[in-house]
Order: structure tokens, then sequence, then C-alpha cells
């Protein structure tokens, strides 16, 4: 069955209640869609306010105060806000169980493993047993725990490893390469449910000790969540989403394959849940202007020719780093804005693909001061055409 690009559109905003907005207090049912990635820190709260009517920073504290939303380190090692009764799927969903896997999910630290002579599933194993002894009952932030960590593991290695160990880091300026290490190590222990994220008034991140959750199936029901809001798909797609590797990722997918079907979407062969069939002919594009914040769940999907088929554009949505946010207007990725935060002015500068409706968007850029604490919003269209 050919599927067209607007369908599947439709359909993916449709499951992540970008075309029905979802009533107030709904928190925990729009982050248990597909989980809300915090980076820059505040974007979950704007991905919440796109989704969920009247959400308050005062509501969201509240929600993690109260534990009803919680903090992990999970798909990608991205912080990312989920409902405390969905941290297992996305956290025990994710994690690596071989030495190839550990390797796939943590690509940024194979170089030093290689320099260290250290084993992926021994780094992790040993930072995993640190935590207990280096938290207990307190929260410490990252480069706390990193230094803890790293300098009570120092005298646990033979002389050729530790020297190594002590060695300073190529990562950072300042560490050791054994810091540096633990610190890739600890989003891992994350996916373990060994630690949850806190957000500290420095602007750290703290880590607490928790408990891990078990849940049975749970890479199945992970990959069914991808696919009721992200398909159709494929594993390839899955792996670079997740941030784990082509194996593992395969693995999982062959778990639902009796639930899938086979679809043609701009040519290429993907699946989709079989479940999902009448949805996907339903879905109709919404109208308006929305505004999706940097590293929005409904931006993270891998075909992003899908999304925006004008590919030189891929550059400014999707970087390194610094990804900026995007504005939808009926439907399609028509611009991309920056915020920079000046006193209680919050300065937002929109890039424009097409003729936007100013008015429009700017109504929906005004709303997002508050959400920044900020008093007033100042929106200019550099060189950008506009629409009545």
């Amino acid at each position: 069955m050919k599927l067209p690009r607007e369908a599947v559109l439709a359909f993916r905003l449709t499951r992540h209640h970008l075309v029905q907005r979802l009533p107030a207090g709904s928190a925990q049912r729009a982050a248990g869609v597909i989980g809300f990635q915090d980076t820059p820190r505040g974007s979950a709260a704007l991905a919440l306010a796109a989704r969920v009517d009247g959400v308050t920073l005062f509501e969201l504290a509240d929600a993690l105060e109260s534990g009803t939303l919680v903090n992990v380190w999970a798909m990608r090692g991205a912080p990312h806000m989920v409902p405390s009764a969905d941290v297992a799927l996305f956290t025990r969903g994710l994690l690596p169980d071989t030495e190839e896997d550990l390797r796939a999910f943590l690509p940024g630290v194979v170089e030093a493993l290689e320099a260290t002579g250290i084993s992926a599933s021994d780094l992790v194993q040993r930072t995993a047993a640190g935590l207990h002894n280096v938290l207990g009952d307190r929260v410490l932030d990252k480069d706390q725990v990193g230094q803890q960590i790293s300098r009570h593991l120092t005298a646990t290695w033979k002389p050729a490893k530790s020297s190594a160990w002590k060695a300073p880091s190529w990562y950072a300026p300042r560490q050791t390469l054994g810091e540096s290490m633990v610190r890739f190590a600890l989003p891992v222990t994350s996916l373990m449910g060994l630690i949850r994220l806190v957000p500290l008034r420095s602007g750290k991140t703290g880590l607490r000790r928790s408990e891990p959750a078990e849940l049975r199936d749970a890479r199945a029901e992970l990959l069914r969540r991808y696919l009721r809001c992200n398909g159709p798909s494929s594993a390839g797609m899955f792996a670079a989403w997740a941030g784990i590797g082509l194996r593992q990722a395969q693995a999982t997918w062959s778990l639902l394959d009796r639930e899938l079907s086979d679809v043609l979407v701009e040519g290429a062969p993907v699946h989709l849940l079989s479940s999902d069939m009448l949805g996907v002919r339903a879905a109709r594009l919404p109208q308006g202007v929305q505004v999706l914040p940097p590293h929005d769940p409904y931006l993270t999907v891998r075909d992003r020719a899908l999304l925006l088929p004008d590919v030189r554009r891929h550059r400014v949505m999707w970087r390194t780093a610094g990804n900026p946010g995007g504005l939808l207007v009926d439907g399609q990725l028509a611009g991309a804005w920056r915020a920079r935060k000046q006193g209680s002015t919050l300065h937002i500068t929109v890039e424009a693909w097409a003729a936007l409706p100013r008015g429009d968007v700017c109504g929906a850029l005004q709303a997002l001061g508050p959400l920044r604490g900020c008093q007033s919003v100042v929106v200019t269209f550099p060189s950008s055409p506009a629409r009545s």
C-alpha cells in the first residue's frame, strides 16, 4: 500500500496531539506519548505547552516535585521528561545488553575505551557500582559525580590502565580521561534505572539515586509507542531515533513482526502497525500556526526529507548542536525560530522559508514568554516574506 506524504504527516501530527490539543491537566498523557527531550533546558515545557491547554511553569514544577513527571537520560542519551509510571519503558526498553550494543549507544567514548583497554561493559558496571557509594541519599551535580566516581575507581585498575585513566582528557579541559569516561557511562546507568535527573538552581544537572523498575516486554512496548506516533518507519530509523545500534534495533523490531504491515512512503518500503492502518487513512493536516521547541519529539524522526522536502534547510533545522525551534503552518514546516532572553524580555528571531501569516506567528510566539519567565516578547522577521 502506498501512503502519500501528507497522510503520514497528518497521522504523526495527530498522534503527537498537534492537531487536537489536550485539555488542561493532561501533562502525563502528553509526555507519555514518546517523552519530551529537555535540551536546551526548558524545551520540555514548551513541547508540553504545544500540546496541552493552560500549561504553566508552576504546574510543571509541581509535577516534577510530586514525582508524577520525572527526568531521566533516555533516547540518544539525552535528558527526557516522562511520566513516572513509564520510567521503565523509556529506560529498560533502551538498555543495551552486549558490548557491541553498549559501544553503539556510547560512540563518543569508544576512542577512550581503546586507549585505556577498558571494555564498555566494565566501565558501565563499575560506574553503576560507584553510584551507591558516591550518591547515597544526596543529590550531586554531574561534575561532582564524575569526579568522585573517577577517583574511587582509580585504585581499582591495574597499573597500565590506571595510568591512562589518570591522564588528561581530550574531551574537556580540567578533566582526567577517567572522569570523562564516567560521565559518558552515566546515561547507561539511567537506562539501568539507578538514577534520576534533578534540575538545580545553578543550571547544572543533579543526580539522585533511584530504585530500578522492572517492566516485561519494555523493548516491544517502546517500539509500539514509537510507531504509534512516528510510523511508518524502519529498523534503521528507529535505531537512529533511539540512539541504539542497528543490531539491537533489528532484534527489537523482530518482536513485533506479526503486528506490522508493509507500506510504501515516497517509494521507500517501511512498516506501520497494522492496527494504525485506518488511522493513517483518516488523519487530516491541521490548520493554523504551531510553535515547536528545539528537539520537539515530532522533529526527532530520521526521515527528515518527509518533514522538510527542501534539503537545503536541513542544515538549519537539524544541527550537531544548537537546534532552533520549528514553525508549523497548516501542518508543514515553514520556518525556524531562535530565542534570546534579555532581562524580562524574550527576543525571538524568525527565519521564514515561505510566506508566513505574521500576525498568527507573532501571537503563537508571544505565548512563549511566561514559559521562559519573561514579561514581554519581541519578535523579528529579518528578510522574511509575509502573507496576509
